[in-house]
């Protein structure tokens, strides 16, 4: 994650100045003026901290502060609900952006917080008539795309627009984009949680807590709904749909399951649907791991079957994603289930939940046909998710596991 100044205008596409041209139809109110002296009072401190709550403000007004010296936390605009322009660009402003602008403001067309110091990620914005929102110059984390210096300003904006609409539980939301010259940046909802890889491998041994069966069967069921749904939901032309699948691209994020009950993990995944921008520089992602690749054939999206599978392995095995070994260790899971000694292959970590070791092989025999040398022998991603789902009938719901991801 990178801070950087960066725009956002409704869910389309990126302006060459950092803001993201909106989907919609609608125009641009007329800007307001600036602050009155109460405003100003309160900036120097010689006055009551600034509030925007309450019946004080006109319940349909366009309330614009822009161009002061105003500090502190943005206001809360509690009782606003009906707000439909709000400029508080051009200030020292610091802190998140509350996440009632996002939940609690529907009517909202244009939001302009830009030139401040916030810092913190960008909530997830639904409102359908929002046209303009620019968040640029503050400290707000996004994602530094490299290799994208040479993507031209159309095709950039086009991809972030057709990501910005994906939305699905096991997929992280795309909420804004920056572009310029020097470089680009995708801004995802924040996650509270871990990536995969962080969970299986970070401080093995002696005090780590382990990633118990459980978690792991949830995590792959969610895996593979999240991958279904991008190959359901991708045009045809953009593939492969994810192309950059690995266990430090899936952030799990915990969730409360009632009271007396331990978390529930949804996976999510992220830094998908960037290949298509990569022609020169695809070889540096995931999708370059599948064997058609090295015989100079254009991925597909069973390229992303195929990564999915050593992410499976992964999850089973315990063992580290080595480059140069990805293709070995299919080859030596294979080999195992062939022979007596199969539970060898399982993680030291799940290996005495005894109970379980018919799914974990059950899984592993869906991860190698994911992970098949030829394409076409490859699964698609509706049937994945159909064997994954018959595989341990209620261990999601029964299963008593603790999982710290914060």
């Amino acid at each position: 994650m990178a801070g950087g100044s960066m725009g956002y205008r409704g869910h389309g596409s990126c302006r060459g100045d950092g803001g993201v041209g909106g989907v919609g139809p609608g125009g641009v109110p007329r800007r307001a003026g600036r602050a009155g002296g109460a405003a100003r009072r309160a900036a120097l401190g010689q006055g009551p901290a600034l509030q925007l709550d309450g019946p004080a403000v006109p319940r349909r007004a366009e309330p614009s502060l822009r161009d002061n010296a105003i500090h502190g936390a943005l206001p809360g605009l509690a009782g606003l609900d009906r707000l439909r322009v709000i400029d508080l660009s051009s200030n020292r402003f610091s802190g998140p952006i509350p996440r009632r602008y996002a939940a609690a403001l529907p009517a909202l067309t244009r939001l302009e917080l830009q030139d401040n110091l916030l810092n913190g990620t960008v909530p997830a914005f639904a409102q359908g008539e929002l046209t303009v929102f620019n968040v640029s110059y503050n400290f707000l984390q996004g994602e530094r795309l490299r290799n994208m210096g040479h993507v031209p300003r159309k095709d950039f904006a086009h991809t972030m627009q057709l990501l910005g609409k994906l939305r699905h539980e096991n997929v992280v939301e795309v909420v804004a984009c920056y572009h310029s010259k020097e470089e680009k940046l995708a801004v995802y909802e924040h996650v509270p949680g871990r990536s995969l890889f962080e969970l299986l491998h970070e401080n093995r041994g002696e005090g780590r807590m382990p990633l118990p069966w459980p978690a792991r069967l949830s995590i792959a069921k969610g895996m593979a709904r999240g991958l279904a749904y991008l190959h359901r939901t991708m045009p045809f032309f953009h593939r492969p749909p994810h192309g950059n699948l690995k266990s430090s691209n899936v952030i799990i994020l915990s969730t409360p399951s009632g009271k007396h009950q331990h978390p529930h993990v949804v996976p999510k995944l992220t830094d998908y649907g960037f290949h298509p921008l990569l022609p020169h520089h695809a070889h540096r992602l995931a999708a370059a791991k599948c064997p058609e690749y090295a015989r100079g054939k254009r991925p597909s999206s069973r390229a992303d079957v195929f990564c999915f599978g050593l992410v499976l392995l992964e999850v089973v095995t315990g063992k580290l994603p080595v480059d140069e070994a990805d293709g070995d260790m299919a080859e030596w899971a294979r080999l195992a289930l062939s022979h007596e000694w199969s539970t060898d292959i399982l993680d030291v970590e799940i290996v005495g939940e005894l109970e379980r070791h018919g799914d974990m092989l059950r899984l592993t025999e869906v991860a190698l046909m994911c992970a098949a040398v030829e394409p076409d022998r490859r699964p698609k991603m509706p049937d994945v998710v159909r064997m994954i789902d018959e595989i341990g009938g209620g261990v999601e719901e029964k299963g008593r596991w603790e999982l710290v991801v914060g």
